[in-house]
């Protein structure tokens, strides 16, 4: 297993831009985090230095974890960054290992969503580090490992280049005029992000089954209720993030597309099967409107549930 690239070797980064009195030493890199979940394997690593020596890991290696990210010195208050891409040199990095043909693992470890085309073109698997403490490296190796089963989901849309932004879930419905030809966000790149708000994969593998609703109509004092069936359609026990979203198709005032307004993490053995019951409380369907205050509106409010904000299952529920 090759262990290399910029962060291969890291401690003082994992702890961020706010670590006031933390030490460095403490931090547990994610080679030496790989190497303890995996006492057996031999570990081929060099210096995180840029050099052909990483090359030379990745030909002799059978797969290749590569660390890539950003320093904690470019993130953090006041450290912008015109365009969301990795540091100099990482994509040509990433693309001179991904052409030896090598299974390649992508560990990014970076303080703000980053796309990267090069990982999207070459990795099999990407695992979103951030800056997790000192901890880092024993939980990236018992991830890859498999003793541990993510089950994390994005709480950030990650565009796919600069030019999305800004790009988020929860953003109000655009107004464009459409009477000449048909309209284009961009004309060189998709307007859908890189990975939702609510995304997450695991090495489990989960079915969104019947959604119903078990409240069709609600007044201003009762609760919204919905129930979807929801399986684990692999060997592999898993946690699930099930997520239920609003969206208003009609309202006094603009609302966002989508809100998120309920959510519940279930644990599901494997092949199993459950029903996953979602509430949301009227003062949730509460909004700030014209009034100045937040009222509770009467009208039809589609809700829908499923493992993103990209949730395309729904019922509607009808306000009184």
């Amino acid at each position: 297993i090759a262990v290399i690239g910029p962060h291969a070797h890291s401690q003082r980064q994992h702890l961020g831009s706010w670590c006031l009195d933390g030490n460095a030493h403490d931090v547990a890199t994610i080679a030496d985090g790989i190497q303890a979940a995996a006492p057996e394997n031999t570990i081929i690593t060099d210096s995180s230095a840029f050099s052909d020596d990483m090359m030379e890991c990745a030909y002799r290696s059978d797969v290749v974890v590569l660390c890539v990210g950003e320093s904690h010195r470019r993130t953090g208050e006041a450290r912008n960054i015109a365009e969301l891409v990795l540091p100099p040199g990482q994509e040509e990095l990433v693309e001179a290992i991904g052409k030896t043909g090598k299974p390649l693992i992508v560990v990014q470890c970076t303080g703000r969503p980053v796309p990267s085309p090069k990982i999207e073109q070459y990795a099999q698997s990407l695992v979103y580090a951030w800056q997790s403490g000192t901890e880092t490296g024993n939980a990236v190796g018992n991830l890859l490992f498999g003793r541990s089963n993510p089950s994390g989901k994005l709480t950030m849309t990650v565009p796919r280049s600069t030019g999305q932004i800004p790009m988020y879930y929860g953003r109000k419905p655009i107004g464009k005029m459409r009477a000449y030809q048909e309209y284009m966000p961009y004309k060189n790149e998709q307007d859908t992000p890189l990975y939702p708000f609510g995304f997450g994969l695991s090495y489990s593998q989960f079915e969104y089954g019947k959604l119903m609703a078990v409240t069709p109509e609600i007044t201003e004092n009762e609760s919204l209720i919905v129930e979807v069936e929801v399986e684990n359609i692999s060997a592999i026990a898993g946690q699930e993030v099930v997520q239920c979203y609003i969206s208003r198709k009609v309202s006094s005032t603009t609302r966002p597309q989508r809100e998120l307004k309920a959510f519940a993490k279930c644990h599901f053995e494997a092949h199993e099967r459950k029903t996953v019951r979602l509430e949301i409380d009227a003062n949730e369907l509460k909004f700030y409107g014209s009034q100045k205050c937040f009222m509770y509106e009467e009208g039809e409010v589609d809700v829908y549930v499923g493992g993103s904000s990209l949730a395309t299952d729904k019922v509607s529920v009808t306000l009184k």
